[in-house]
């Protein structure tokens, strides 16, 4: 069996399986396993029209997932750099490969990982505080929640996942682009600002 990673090749010199015989068994499910860690490559299903008495052709037809817990931040990072490899495709091209890979729902995978429990009232305390304007940009919240309230976001300056605190010095309220803005770029000007604002220099 030769797999190249979307199409897999099973030959039959001999002739002693027809294409009659894979009616019943038309699908193949492929696995890899690497220090104890299994990996599923993929479900392939018969390509009839492809296929020849003594070569059979299986199409993938659903694509790799872990089976072992990944990190999020990582598999996070793995997306950026492959849609910044996407986007030097010409668009035509992007485009077809795009439309030929789509599936009607997204692959699954499972992450382990930790979840911070934040303190309610800092939550609370930093919202009241910049009462209803983003504390970088200054422009008032984008929209209200179902509460009537100005929807804005908590954001630590030094990031919890980086040992940052959960306290009112340490916390600011922005709008949810701002928010993005701080997470992506994380300019230094920026955090020096919300530095001064969250210890009340400004």
């Amino acid at each position: 069996m030769e797999n190249d990673g979307n199409t897999i090749i099973e030959e039959d010199s001999d002739g002693k399986i027809g294409l009659s015989d894979i009616v019943n068994s038309n699908i193949r499910v492929t696995f890899s396993c690497l220090n104890g860690k299994y990996r599923f490559l993929g479900v392939y299903k018969f390509d009839e029209k492809k296929s020849e008495p003594n070569l059979r052709i299986f199409r993938r037809i659903y694509k790799v997932i872990d089976l072992a817990p990944c990190s999020l931040e990582k598999e996070r990072s793995n997306l950026t750099i492959e849609i910044q490899e996407a986007k030097k495709i010409p668009v035509e091209v992007l485009r077809r490969q795009a439309e030929e890979e789509s599936h009607s729902q997204a692959d699954r995978r499972s992450y382990e990982g930790m979840v911070y429990i934040r303190n309610s009232k800092v939550a609370a305390y930093t919202k009241i505080r910049a009462a209803g304007i983003c504390q970088l940009c200054g422009q008032p919240a984008p929209f209200k929640d179902k509460d009537g309230e100005p929807f804005l976001e908590n954001h630590h300056l030094v990031w919890l996942s980086r040992g940052g605190t959960d306290t009112i010095d340490n916390t600011v309220a922005l709008c949810p682009n701002c928010h993005r803005k701080m997470h992506i770029l994380d300019l230094q000007e920026d955090v020096d600002k919300l530095i001064r604002i969250a210890k009340g220099l400004d």
